[in-house]
This record gives C-alpha cells, sequence and structure tokens, in this order.
C-alpha cells in the first residue's frame, strides 16, 4: 500500500474507521497493523468486518510513546 506523507490524515479520537480506511489514514501496511495488534491495539469485528476506534489509536499510541521513553531511559 503507497501512501505519501502528504495524504496522512490525523484519527480523530471520536471517530471509527474501517481496518482499511484506518490504514490508509495512518500508512501502515498490513504487516505493522498486525504487529500493532499483537502489541495492543484494540480492532472491534463486526461480522465480517473489523473497525478501529480513534480512542483506541491514541491509547495504543501513548501507550508506545511511554515504552519507548522508558526504554530510552534505562
Amino acid at each position: 500500500m503507497a501512501t505519501s506523507r502528504d495524504s496522512l490524515s490525523p484519527i480523530d479520537a471520536t471517530r471509527v474507521y474501517p481496518l482499511r480506511v484506518f490504514m490508509q489514514h495512518v500508512g501502515m501496511s498490513k504487516w505493522a497493523m498486525r504487529q500493532a495488534r499483537r502489541q495492543g491495539l484494540v480492532t472491534v469485528r463486526v461480522g465480517n468486518r473489523t473497525f478501529v476506534r480513534g480512542q483506541d489509536w491514541d491509547r495504543w499510541l501513548a501507550e508506545r510513546a511511554e515504552q519507548q521513553a522508558a526504554s530510552a531511559t534505562n
């Protein structure tokens, strides 16, 4: 999935995104999304569709930032 930095969009914490749309917005590949889900990014499955809530992205991203800051100080 090719995206340019100019085409990336901010994620709104109050919205829900279909997985494919979310991946396009943040510029994540399928591999990167699998890794994020393994690392705790919450996705919601409804029928055969998967969604990401903006609030879950914000929380997950904040947790990654805290982990990176903690590992940089060790």
